[in-house]
């Protein structure tokens, strides 16, 4: 998997990945049976379309390609469009089409709020639903469809933005100790590492831009 985000998006150096979510398998289920029949259907009627010579081949190959060509279109769309989150940004990225894909990102101090609705009998039985990042200032929000268990990723967001540099260390770090329930020992590790190298960077930064020049 991180292979295949890599190829995505160009993550920053010592940047880690700590969810993909993707949209919901349930709601793209009648599609992919529409697609599964289309398929399916063709083999059905293989001889008579045989017997009829040339034409018979020719329709018979072109409903069987048109179907697989349908749903590897269907699974790639699925597969690739995903909200990753980072530890230290949120990016969406939504596959249109074979070369149309559009990426948009912004880090944890930006993000005003976080929202989700579950609307409907379907999305409240399989516990589905769309999920929106409020972003500061122009920007546009980022807004993420079918997501199942919207609550979950929600609540790890808000975690994630408490632990953004505009917080203090202390608060940070608190947040850390929450987030540990649903992580194992070598994730919270990395991330309290990598989260006091970057505060040590910062200060180097701030000592070196303060010093006088000769």
């Amino acid at each position: 998997m991180a292979f295949h985000i890599d190829k995505t998006v160009q993550l920053k150096p010592e940047e880690e990945v700590l969810e993909v979510v993707r949209e919901d398998i349930v709601p793209h289920l009648p599609r992919f049976a529409l697609l599964f029949f289309w398929f399916v259907a063709p083999f059905f009627f293989l001889f008579p379309l045989f017997r009829q010579g040339w034409i018979g081949v020719v329709i018979f190959f072109a409903l069987v390609g048109s179907a697989a060509t349908m749903a590897f279109r269907s699974y790639l769309r699925w597969s690739n469009t995903m909200l990753i989150l980072t530890d230290r940004r949120v990016i969406d990225v939504e596959r249109r089409a074979f070369f149309d894909r559009v990426i948009s990102e912004t880090s944890y101090a930006h993000v005003d709020d976080v929202t989700y609705r579950v609307k409907g009998i379907i999305p409240t039985l399989f516990r589905y639903g769309d999920l929106r990042v409020h972003v500061a200032g122009s920007a546009a929000d980022i807004e993420f469809r079918r997501v199942a268990r919207p609550s979950r990723v929600h609540d790890l967001l808000n975690d994630l933005r408490e632990t953004s540099p505009t917080q203090s260390p202390d608060r940070r770090e608190h947040t850390l100790k929450a987030l540990a329930k649903g992580m194992t020992m070598e994730q919270i590790e990395r991330m309290a590492t990598e989260m006091r190298t970057r505060e040590r960077e910062e200060a180097i930064e701030e000592f070196m831009s303060d010093e006088p020049h000769a």
